[in-house]
């Protein structure tokens, strides 16, 4: 499989939502956040794999409300999704490297996410890439509270320039 990884432009929006689905409280948010990546809060990394089928996405956020998540130091993982037909094939992998990649020039050396912990394939991708647990912690969604794990990976220029 021969992936492209760019940052996400505003016609993106509509098929990511296509394929994301999760109705109108996910358009909600992905507005917000397409919005937040003008003014340099947030990246979207979009991976595609030819010809232009969206298959994976990932962000990069400056700035989290847990300032044990987010710093001048430390950037925020959000919003992994691989579509169901591309798990398993790396997709989630080079979507972590590439954000890891604009963590490095953005000079940041840290990178947080948070994950549900009974969501075994995200733990395994994780702890494979190097993340390690260091809270739990409480997230909302859609009104819904609930546990999360939080993990974190200390980056440095020489591992990021061999991605």
């Amino acid at each position: 499989m021969e992936l492209e990884i760019r940052r996400a432009t505003p016609r993106d929006l509509e098929p990511m939502l296509e394929w994301r689905g999760g109705g109108e409280a996910m358009k909600t948010a992905l507005s917000a956040e397409f919005a937040a990546q003008i003014f340099g809060e947030r990246t979207i990394l979009i991976a595609f794999d030819p010809p232009e089928q969206q298959v994976g996405t990932v962000q990069l956020v400056r700035n989290h409300q847990d300032p044990d998540l987010s710093n001048v130091t430390s950037v925020y993982l959000q919003g992994l999704e691989v579509l169901g037909t591309h798990r398993g094939r790396g997709v989630g992998t080079a979507l972590i490297r590439a954000l890891e990649s604009q963590a490095v020039l953005l000079g940041c050396s840290r990178v947080t996410l948070m994950v549900d912990s009974d969501n075994a394939p995200a733990l395994a991708l994780y702890r494979k890439l190097g993340y390690q647990k260091f809270k739990r912690a409480l997230d909302v969604w859609d009104g819904q509270t609930y546990t999360v794990d939080c993990f974190e990976k200390n980056l440095d220029s020489a591992t990021a320039d061999t991605r």
